[in-house]
């Protein structure tokens, strides 16, 4: 598999380095606003395009999709900078990367912040089961369009029908507008156009078909809690899919394991697009998770 990711060196020797994660149907565009602020205060970066994005390789077999494999490739690019030692930022989807143990680890430490709520390490995923509990609970399905996204036919729906796609996943009915998104949209719209949703679809069916939850199974029990380490937890107030009270109803899962001293967590007042939306704002709580540790 090939990566594409953007690499700035510490400004000062033993700084600490980020690893930043985007999510679904995004890029590593996804975080300039936080790259400029970061970069301004001497922080290291690997910003990649994930799996099936952008300018990375674009498998469309969603067994390559697994977390464990793309937890290893992110292992890999730190490798070739000879990285020691990393902080995981991770949004949507991909926030459970950042506390999935790659193969090899010895003298990797790795600390990890969540722009939105992960499953737990190792939770079984029923989708059906998933949306049941949400419908009960919250009275929507709150995973009802991964059926969609899990479709032989998604991408080919989802090229075919794009503007209409691009102004779901992007709503009005946020804070903020759609045209908001300017310039992001053109950015936006020109990487989704280019690369499909193919690709990125895989990440639902590795998920539908349970392959991952094989993949998680694997994990050994003792490494399936959230590691105690630094972990910083952006929950936002007006996400109807990954707020963390939709997340553990979704698993039925009834007290959040995300406490305890090591754990700092903060509500935004914004939608899934939080990078977006408030762009200074989490900015400068992630800065200050970071100087705290």
């Amino acid at each position: 598999m090939t990566y594409h990711y953007y690499f700035l060196s510490p400004r000062q020797e033993g700084g600490k380095m980020l690893l930043l994660i985007h999510g679904f149907q995004d890029s590593s565009f996804d975080w300039h606003h936080q790259v400029t602020y970061l970069e301004e205060r001497g922080y290291g970066l690997i910003v990649p395009d994930m799996l099936g994005y952008g300018g990375s390789s674009e498998p469309t077999d969603p067994n390559a999709y697994r977390h464990s494999l793309i937890a290893n490739d992110l292992k890999d690019i730190l490798d070739a900078e000879h990285i020691q030692q990393a902080i995981v930022i991770g949004h949507d989807c991909n926030c459970s990367l950042g506390h999935i143990p790659p193969r090899a680890c010895s003298g990797l430490g790795l600390s990890y912040c969540g722009i939105l709520t992960p499953p737990p390490p190792g939770a079984k995923f029923d989708l059906n089961a998933c949306n049941e509990r949400t419908k009960k609970g919250f009275g929507y399905e709150v995973f009802g369009y991964w059926e969609f996204f899990s479709a032989s036919d998604a991408g080919e729906v989802t090229r075919a029908n794009f503007e209409t796609m691009f102004d779901i996943i992007f709503p009005a009915n946020y804070e903020m507008r759609k045209t908001d998104f300017i310039p992001e949209r053109a950015r936006i719209t020109e990487t989704l156009q280019k690369g499909g949703f193919e690709a990125p679809s895989c990440y639902y069916k590795v998920q539908t078909s349970g392959n991952q939850t094989e993949d998680a199974q694997q994990i050994p029990s003792e490494k399936r809690d959230f590691p105690k380490m630094p972990i910083f937890l952006g929950d936002t107030l007006k996400d109807p899919a990954a707020r963390e009270e939709l997340i553990l109803c979704a698993f039925g899962i009834p007290e959040s394991p995300l406490t305890g001293e090591n754990v700092t967590k903060k509500a935004f007042h914004a939608g899934h697009w939080l990078m977006f939306e408030k762009p200074n704002e989490v900015s400068e709580a992630l800065n200050g998770w970071l100087e705290s540790f």
